[in-house]
């Protein structure tokens, strides 16, 4: 989100599967629609306290020991999330929608799990984002509190670019990750790419630029190596920045 601080460990993870477990097992009943509502219209004035820097109301309605888990996996307490919020900053058109909201509920815990739509512009740049996000509520005295505040950036597919399919036959062959494993077959149909790896289900390969690819609705990238005279000699699946090298039988193979 467009307020989120940097540090620290992974705490509450297990607190959090374990309390995901339970209330999975009261999911879906009738009776929480109230509360549902209820806690959507709370996750709402937490996310406009975000958006304008409000410390005093995101304090109140969140309990001292909450904690924050961002997009990159960092955890962050109450003081530290309450010491990075400030209010909008010039240039700024900051808003947020709660949709697709599910609530799971048992006893004194809530887990309210939805889509945040967060429209942003930054001096007439657009850079809006969707998340999901997972906020846990503790009732304390009769008062929903929020305990966790969970959020990742839900993948967006980029632009494909508009490429030759004649260029993807000089891409056609086999790759493999180490000998005999991961054995991934490339090949073009008509003005498609495609891969299978083993005997998986085949997968296109969506251009990004020459000799650069991805999945459709997954994040990373494949693109392919070549070496000093042209040919193609490898490809390399990266995921943040891990890279799988795969190296390119030979013909035949």
């Amino acid at each position: 989100m467009a307020h989120s601080p940097v540090k620290a460990p992974w705490r509450f993870a297990a607190l959090f599967v374990t309390l995901l477990t339970a209330l999975l097992t009261a999911a879906g009943r009738a009776e929480d629609s109230p509360l549902l509502a209820e806690l959507v219209a709370l996750t709402e004035r937490i996310e406009e306290a975000v958006r304008t820097g409000d410390r005093a109301t995101l304090e109140r309605l969140s309990l001292p020991e909450m904690r924050l888990v961002n997009r990159d996996g960092k955890s962050y307490s109450q003081r530290e999330l309450l010491d990075d919020i400030v209010p909008l900053r010039p240039g700024y058109d900051l808003r947020f929608r709660v949709l697709e909201p599910e609530l799971l509920h048992q006893g004194d815990a809530a887990l309210l799990s939805f889509l945040l739509d967060e429209y942003l512009m930054i001096w007439g740049v657009d850079v809006s984002t969707v998340y999901r996000c997972n906020f846990l509520y503790f009732r304390r005295a009769g008062e929903w509190k929020l305990a966790l505040f969970e959020y990742f950036e839900k993948p967006v597919d980029p632009t494909i670019a508009p490429l030759d399919p004649a260029s993807y036959d000089a891409l056609a062959g086999t790759y493999e990750l180490a000998p005999g494993r991961w054995v991934t077959k490339i090949w073009r149909d008509g003005g498609k790419l495609f891969s299978r790896r083993d005997e998986g289900t085949a997968r296109e390969l969506l251009p990004l630029a020459p000799d650069r690819f991805f999945y459709a609705g997954a994040e990373g990238e494949i693109f392919f190596v070549r070496d000093a005279q042209g040919g193609v000699s490898g490809m390399v699946f990266r995921r943040n920045f891990k890279d799988l090298p795969y190296r390119r039988l030979p013909a035949g193979k």
